[in-house]
């Protein structure tokens, strides 16, 4: 994997004293933000939106309910404007865990070794990105058979004798 594929996150600390600006919530964009309003989503932040959106879709659900909005679409409209800060923030969240999940595995030696394999396959067998990633994964198999054989199952029935 080339240093532009491998997950990097770097940025200096920059706290809400040193700009002046309080950080924690603001639904304006930015001159840099809203360059991308336009631009259809990509995979990954669909992915994350989607989770967020099921974190707080029971919210928004009961908000319709609960709404005297005969039309539905101004209901629906109202509840999302309503859960838009609960959603961001879920958001927020899901992308900080990625990247602590990211930031753990780039330590990990079964991630290590995968990745090399699909280094060596792209640069031997002339692959593509997921095609050497897929391959990685299947020659590597017995790495995913240990980390299965080590793992333990919390069963459904020891959950409910545990919290009696």
């Amino acid at each position: 994997m080339s240093e532009s594929e491998d997950i990097e996150f770097e940025s200096e600390d920059i706290s809400s004293e040193e700009t002046g600006r309080d950080t924690t919530e603001t639904d304006e964009s930015t001159d840099d933000d809203s360059d991308h309003e336009e631009e259809d989503i990509s995979r990954p932040w669909h992915d994350f939106l989607e989770e967020a959106w099921g974190d707080v879709e029971d919210k928004a659900e009961n908000f319709i309910e609960e709404s005297n909005e005969d039309d539905i679409s101004q209901a629906r409209e109202a509840a999302y404007s309503a859960v838009r800060s609960d959603m961001r923030r879920a958001l927020q969240s899901r992308f900080v865990d990625f990247f602590q999940l990211a930031h753990e595995f780039k330590r990990d030696p079964v991630y290590k070794k995968i990745i090399e394999t699909a280094q060596q396959a792209r640069a031997d067998d002339d692959m593509d990105y997921e095609e050497a990633l897929v391959h990685a994964t299947q020659k590597r198999a017995l790495l995913f058979n240990r980390l299965i054989d080590q793992w333990q199952p919390v069963w459904a029935d020891e959950e409910e004798e545990d919290s009696q």
